[in-house]
C-alpha cells in the first residue's frame, strides 16, 4: 500500500468495552464533495467519476479532462492502493451486520463487536462488495481517505487501529489524512481544538511507530510533547505520557532507565492513578528484571 504524502504541517486513546462509548469531540457539517477539479465549487456526480480510479468525481466531462494532467499522479496512487485482505473481510462482515464473524474471531468479543459496528456505522455510504470495482470496499475506503470528512476519518483510524483490525498501513494512512484534515480545521479555527490536534499527532507518532516511520514518529512524539507542556502543564498526564513514548526511543539502556526514572518520580506523585504512571512503572520492573534485580522489580510491579 502506498504511503500518503507526509504532512506538510509535521515538520515544523484506546477504546474500553464500555457499552456507553464517550462522544467524540463535535466538528463542522461536511458539505458534499464538490467537482475535483480545483477551483469549481459544484457537487462531484458519482456518475462522472474517474474510469481509472474510481475516486475522483467531476460535475462535468470538461472539468475532468482539463483537471487530467493534475489528477494523474493521485490516480496512479489510488490505483496502487492495495486493501488488506483480511481487513476487507472484516468490512464485509460489518456490511453484512454479521456478528458471529467477529464472535468465531475475536474470542466471542460481543462487545468488541458493538465497537467494530459503532465505528464503521459511521462511514455511512461504504462499498459493498470485494476486489476493485466502483462499489468496492476499497474505493470506499480511497473516498474516506481522500476526502475531508474529519468524523469518517476518526471511525476509519479506529478501525483500523490496534484495538479493532490493528492494520498497520491503513492505520497510518487513515491517521496522517485525519492529522491534515484537523491541522486546517484548527488554522481555519473550524471547532478543532490545539488539544485534539495533539491528541490526534499522539496516534500518527504510534502509527508511525509501528511501520518504522522513525523520523516522522519522533517528529510527532516531539512536538506533541511540546504542546501538551505549554497547554496543560508539564506534569499532565498527556505531557507525561508523550515523554514516556520518547523515553521508550532512547537506544542506550542506561539514558533510557534514568529518564523513565524521572518520570517515575513526577507521575507517581501528582498522577498516581493514570495508565501513564502504571505503564512507566511496569518498563522499570521489566527492566530492573533484566538486570536481575527482583526484588526492585517486584516493587515496581506492585506500584
Amino acid at each position: 500500500m502506498a504511503e500518503l504524502p507526509a504532512n506538510p504541517l509535521m515538520d515544523s486513546v484506546p477504546d474500553t468495552d464500555s457499552d456507553t462509548e464517550e462522544a467524540a469531540p463535535t466538528c463542522p457539517p461536511v458539505a458534499p464533495p464538490e467537482c475535483s477539479k480545483d477551483g469549481c465549487s459544484n457537487p462531484g456526480d458519482l456518475d462522472k467519476r474517474c474510469g481509472k480510479c474510481f475516486v475522483a468525481r467531476y460535475c462535468s466531462r470538461e472539468c475532468q479532462v482539463a483537471h487530467w494532467k493534475i489528477h494523474k499522479s493521485e490516480c496512479k496512487k489510488n490505483r496502487s492502493f492495495e486493501l488488506n485482505k483480511l481487513t476487507e473481510e472484516h468490512f464485509m462482515c460489518l456490511s453484512l451486520d454479521f456478528a458471529k464473524y467477529f464472535h468465531d474471531n475475536f474470542a466471542g468479543d460481543e462487545r468488541g463487536y458493538k465497537r467494530y459496528k459503532g465505528h464503521f456505522d459511521k462511514l455511512g455510504s461504504f462499498g459493498e462488495e470485494k476486489g476493485r470495482g466502483i462499489t468496492s470496499i476499497t474505493v470506499g475506503v480511497l473516498e474516506i481517505l481522500r476526502g475531508n470528512d474529519v468524523v469518517k476519518l476518526r471511525a476509519l483510524t479506529e478501525l483500523s487501529g490496534p484495538n479493532c483490525f490493528n492494520d498497520h498501513e491503513l492505520h497510518l494512512d487513515a491517521s496522517s489524512s485525519l492529522q491534515t484534515l484537523l491541522e486546517r480545521a484548527h488554522a481555519a479555527g473550524e471547532g478543532v481544538t490545539e488539544e485534539e490536534v495533539l491528541d490526534s499527532l499522539m496516534v500518527l507518532g504510534e502509527a508511525c511507530m509501528w511501520m518504522q516511520k522513525r523520523a516522522r514518529r519522533d517528529a510527532c512524539f516531539l512536538r506533541a510533547k511540546k504542546g501538551f507542556v505549554r497547554l496543560l502543564g508539564e506534569d499532565s498526564a498527556k505531557a507525561i505520557n508523550a515523554a514516556f513514548m520518547m523515553a521508550n526511543l532512547i537506544p542506550s539502556d542506561h539514558a533510557r532507565i534514568a529518564e523513565l526514572r524521572r518520570l517515575w518520580e513526577r507521575a507517581k506523585i501528582s498522577l498516581s492513578d493514570e495508565a501513564v504512571t502504571f505503564d512507566i512503572a511496569n518498563q522499570l520492573g521489566m527492566a530492573a528484571d533484566d538486570q536481575g534485580k527482583y526484588e526492585e522489580a517486584k516493587v515496581f510491579y506492585l506500584a
